[in-house]
């Protein structure tokens, strides 16, 4: 796992990233302006890429997890995942896991106004 990133402020930009770059893991939000995070999740399903992607959101609907999970999300975290447990998560997804965050009923007040950092 090397250490370069990219950031894509939409969802086409991250595609055309993904294509570009070829990248290990990425890290998605499910809310994102143009092509949103599940078309995103559809998309690279569709092309066999290889990239294992963990969703860091300020959703916390089962229903919206289920189906970030079946379009294609390797794991599923809240926003304001402390630094640590998300460079943990990041390497759990790399190693081929499934990572589900613990069930809570709503993400912190900062992960929800975007104050979370990527």
């Amino acid at each position: 796992m090397g250490g370069r990133h990219q950031v894509a402020g939409d969802g086409d930009t991250a595609l055309a990233l993904a294509a570009e770059q070829t990248p290990d893991v990425i890290l998605l939000d499910l809310k994102l302006p143009g092509v949103d995070g599940i078309a995103v999740l559809a998309a690279l399903k569709a092309r066999d890429s290889a990239a294992r992607v963990l969703v860091l959101t300020s959703a916390t609907e089962p229903a919206l997890a289920s189906l970030a999970l079946r379009s294609g999300a390797a794991g599923l975290l809240c926003k304001d995942v402390d630094p640590d447990a998300l460079v943990h998560a990041i390497r759990s997804v790399h190693d081929g896991h499934l990572l589900l965050a613990a069930p809570r009923p709503r993400c912190s007040r900062s992960a929800r106004s975007g104050a979370a950092s990527r």
